[in-house]
C-alpha cells in the first residue's frame, strides 16, 4: 500500500498577528495502481491494425475532435510517437523487443486514443504530420480504467532495459510535449 503525507498550512488571523498551524492529512491508495486522476487532452480516436515498430503504429481513425486539415475519419493513417521519441530500428539490437513493448499495450484492434502534435508541421510544413507523412502523436490506451500515456511508457522502458541506445534522438525537433514531464517519479499516466 502506497502512503503519502499531504502537509497543509492553515493560517488564523489573530488580533495581534498571524498564526500558523501544520495540519497532516495522511491519504492512501488501496492499489499501486489507482485509475488515472483525470483522463488526458484527446483529440482523435481509432483502432489499431497493427504495430509497426517501437514508435511507429497504423490505426483506422473513427473519431476527430474538430476538423482537421488533412485529417480523415474512415482513413487507415500511421502513427508516429510524438516527443522526441527514436526506438531502435528493428534490425538493430532492441528493436523487435520494443515493437512486442508497444504491440503489449496496442494490440490490435484495441481503441487508443490520440494527442496530436500541434507544432509537427515546423517539421514537415503540413499540420500534425512529420517528413514522411505520418500523423505525429501521443498515444493513450485505456486499461481497466487508467490511462495509459504509450510514448512515455516505451521511453521509460527503453532507457531502463536499452541504455545505450538514445530514445530521444529527436528531441530537437519541435513538438508541443515535453519528454522530461514524462520522465517524472509521479507522472500520472503509466503502467
Amino acid at each position: 500500500m502506497r502512503a503519502k503525507i499531504i502537509a497543509i498550512l492553515v493560517c488564523v488571523a489573530i488580533t495581534f498577528g498571524v498564526t500558523c498551524v501544520a495540519i497532516s492529512v495522511l491519504t492512501s491508495s488501496h492499489s499501486s495502481n489507482p485509475p488515472s486522476a483525470s483522463p488526458p487532452h484527446i483529440e482523435a480516436r481509432g483502432t489499431v491494425a497493427w504495430v509497426y515498430d517501437g514508435d511507429t503504429i497504423t490505426i483506422d481513425l473513427t473519431w476527430v475532435d474538430q476538423p482537421r486539415e488533412g485529417i480523415t475519419v474512415g482513413k487507415r493513417e500511421s502513427i508516429r510517437f510524438s516527443g522526441g521519441i527514436d526506438a531502435p530500428e528493428l534490425e538493430d539490437t532492441g528493436g523487435y523487443e520494443a515493437k512486442n513493448h508497444v504491440s503489449e499495450l496496442c494490440t490490435s484492434g484495441i481503441e487508443v486514443s490520440l494527442d496530436l502534435d500541434d507544432e509537427s508541421y515546423m517539421n514537415s510544413g503540413t499540420p500534425y504530420r512529420d517528413h514522411y507523412g505520418r500523423i505525429v502523436a501521443v498515444i493513450y490506451v485505456n486499461e481497466n480504467g487508467r490511462w495509459i500515456n504509450v510514448n512515455a511508457d516505451v521511453l521509460r522502458w527503453g532507457q531502463q532495459t536499452y541504455p545505450n541506445h538514445d530514445w530521444l534522438k529527436y528531441a530537437w525537433m519541435h513538438t508541443e510535449f515535453d519528454y522530461h514531464e514524462w520522465l517524472r517519479s509521479d507522472y500520472p499516466y503509466l503502467r
